[in-house]
Order: structure tokens, then C-alpha cells, then sequence
């Protein structure tokens, strides 16, 4: 195998972030030599074995600019900027590249025109994209998204549920190949000694905003009521729920923002995930690491089976929600059953097992898209 690229317009190594799935990969591979990254900025420096090349903003500008996105205004295009700065160094570097001595192109940001360009200078060249959501319910999204991503021999989807969306798409069953994303058992373990002081505590991890279903999430707990109970939020809210998060307080809504999950995950004995649209959720692997009960939708990419690990609801339908909350306040005996099966969950879902599936793909994959010069 000649060398693999990998394209990724963010930190190299960075666990909040894209760039930790290239750096997974790469600690997979039998040669480390043959990987050249292309990426915002390395964030594991001490890891020379890596040849990491840094393109676009870096890592500084970037987070500046999206800080002033945030804090200052949303019309700012800080992603925009990103991409098409990002953009045009990519495209400068691989046309320095000898193509015949490039096997793999494995992409994270959608460039199409630049994948065609390197498969019309080698046709033997094999390119992934790993598509990171669930395409929406829109058919205007559907097929704007479907010639982009057609562009690529192969896609990786992190769950069933975007395998299904992107089939609905256009895009042929057998060019998309299941990767589900992963969890370290060995950091994200159940809490040893648990102590809950008779207090029911739930929790979310995530981007506290409408797409995750939090403000169905929030007034079905507000609604339930339920005594000498807490639900913990980590993560930051958007602006628009504010009100609503600091009027619930009264009702053991708490916001915890950013803190380390594999400490928080196992001070509580469940987990709720009403996402109404993902890729996988990560924190759904995390959580079922520290053996906490899920409740979450299909629509999250999550790999819980209704009634085994956790529950399945549809999105946005709070009775459910309310009814299975309810639930494991009521039956807290059961918790215990629920927490081993998503336990045995955490430990078969592992960053190992989705490396080596990519791993696989790209020794076995051939060209399937042979473009004309």
C-alpha cells in the first residue's frame, strides 16, 4: 500500500474533536510512515512518528474565529472561512503531491472537485469520506448533499441510521460501509463505591441546544416533577435556552458546563439523549461505558437496543420520554440490569473496533468511480 492521506480540518489528536478519529487511526496502522495528515494543527506534538502537515487558519485563528461567531455576532462565517482557506491549501499541497504514490484519500470535509482532480491524475486511487450526520427528512437536503458525496468511492457512516439516510439518498448500498465511532472501556468505567444519597440523578452530555432535544427533555422533567431528583446538563447552552434552563432550576435543572465525563458520567444513574438528529453521539458510548441506562432516539445513531441497554423513543415525543424517566424512578431495582448490559455495550464498542473495520476497508476497497479525463 502506498501512503494515505487523510484530510481533516481540525486538530490532529484532539479528543473533542474530528481530529481524534484520525489520530485512532493512525495508532492502528501496522506503518505509521505511510500516513501523511492534513489538518488544522497537531495537537499531539509529542508524537513525532506522524508526518502532520499543517493547512488553513491553525489552531488559534480558528477558535478566534469562532469566539467572535459565539460572543460577538452569529452572522460572522467562521466556518466558511475556515473551510475555503482550508480548501485552497489542500488543493495547493496535493498538486505538489506524486499522485501514483498515493493509495488512500480518507476526507472528513466534503472536497469533491479536489478528490476528482487527484483521481483524474490516478485512477487507482481509492477515496473515503466519513460522513459525520444523518442527512434530515428534507428532499431538498437530500439530493443537494447526494452529488458531493458521490464524488467518493466509499463513505464510512458511524451508525445505521445514517447508513439508512444516505441510502435513502441515492447513494449504493454496497458504497457505504458501517464504522460505528467507540468509547475507552479502560477510562470510562462505572463508578466502584456509588453514593447517591437517595437523590435520582440524570444526565445529558452534549451541545445544550434545541437539535438535542432539550427543551422537550427539560419541560418533560419540569413536568414530571419528581421528588429529590436532579438532572445534570454538561456541556455549554445555546443563548435562546437561558431562560428556560435558569426557570427550571427550581426543579433540579442544573447546567454543569464542561467538565471531564468519564468523572461526572458515573455520579448518575441514567442518561438521556433526545437528539432528533446525529451521526453517533459520543456521549452515548461514554455513558454506556459507565454503565448508565439510555434513553435516546434512532435518530441519535445510537447502537442502544430498545429495551436492553436502555430505551428508544421517537424524537420530540415528550410523553415517551416522561413515561420511561418515570420508569427507572420508579423501578430503580431495574437500573442495575440496564447498567450491566450497557456496560457489556461499552466494552464491545471500542475505538480499537471501529479502527480496525476503516483499517480493513482501505486494504480491501478498489476505485469504483473511474472518472474520464
Amino acid at each position: 500500500m502506498g501512503s494515505i492521506i487523510h484530510v481533516v480540518n481540525s486538530d490532529f489528536g484532539n479528543s473533542h474533536c474530528f481530529g481524534i478519529h484520525s489520530w485512532n487511526i493512525a495508532e492502528g496502522l501496522e506503518n505509521p510512515g505511510d500516513l501523511i495528515v492534513f489538518a488544522r494543527s497537531n495537537a499531539r506534538k509529542k508524537n513525532r512518528g506522524y508526518d502532520v502537515r499543517p493547512i488553513g487558519l491553525g489552531r488559534f485563528a480558528g477558535r478566534l474565529l469562532k469566539a467572535a461567531n459565539l460572543y460577538v455576532s452569529r452572522r460572522i462565517p467562521n466556518r466558511k472561512i475556515e473551510n475555503v482557506k482550508f480548501t485552497d491549501d489542500l488543493r495547493r499541497s496535493l498538486q505538489t503531491m506524486d499522485p501514483a504514490s498515493i493509495s488512500v484519500i480518507h476526507s472528513w470535509n466534503f472536497t469533491p472537485d479536489i478528490i476528482a482532480a487527484m483521481k483524474q491524475r490516478n485512477p487507482e486511487i481509492v477515496a473515503f469520506a466519513s460522513y459525520t450526520m444523518g442527512l434530515g427528512p428534507s428532499e431538498v437536503e437530500r439530493h443537494s448533499e447526494a452529488p458531493i458525496i458521490a464524488a467518493y468511492d466509499y463513505l464510512f457512516a458511524p451508525s445505521e441510521y445514517v447508513r439508512g439516510t444516505l441510502v435513502a439518498s441515492g447513494i449504493p448500498e454496497e458504497r457505504v460501509i458501517v464504522a460505528q465511532y467507540g468509547v475507552d472501556p479502560e477510562r470510562f468505567r462505572p463508578s466502584p463505591s456509588p453514593d447517591f444519597d437517595g437523590i435520582f440523578r440524570v444526565a445529558f452530555a452534549g451541545q445544550i441546544c434545541r437539535r438535542k432535544g432539550i427543551p422537550m427533555l427539560v419541560e418533560a422533567w419540569n413536568e414530571l416533577a419528581l421528588p429529590n431528583a436532579e438532572l445534570n446538563l454538561y456541556g455549554r447552552p445555546d443563548k435562546g435556552l437561558i431562560g428556560l434552563l435558569g426557570a427550571s432550576r427550581k426543579n433540579g435543572v442544573f447546567v454543569r458546563g464542561f467538565v471531564d465525563t468519564a468523572v461526572a458520567l458515573p455520579k448518575n444513574q441514567l442518561f438521556v439523549f433526545p437528539s432528533s438528529q446525529e451521526g453517533s453521539a459520543k456521549s452515548v458510548y461514554e455513558a454506556l461505558a459507565c454503565g448508565l441506562p439510555v434513553i435516546t432516539t434512532p435518530n441519535s445513531g445510537s447502537v442502544v437496543r430498545d429495551g436492553v441497554e436502555g430505551f428508544l423513543i421517537e424524537p420530540n415525543d415528550k410523553e415517551a420520554l416522561k413515561e420511561r424517566i418515570r420508569f427507572f424512578y420508579d423501578e430503580r431495582r431495574r437500573l442495575g440490569d440496564f447498567g450491566r448490559e450497557a456496560r457489556r455495550a461499552g466494552e464491545y464498542y471500542t475505538w480499537k473496533r471501529h479502527v480496525a473495520t476503516v483499517i480493513a476497508a482501505y486494504r480491501e476497497r478498489k476505485p469504483v468511480l473511474l472518472l474520464k479525463p
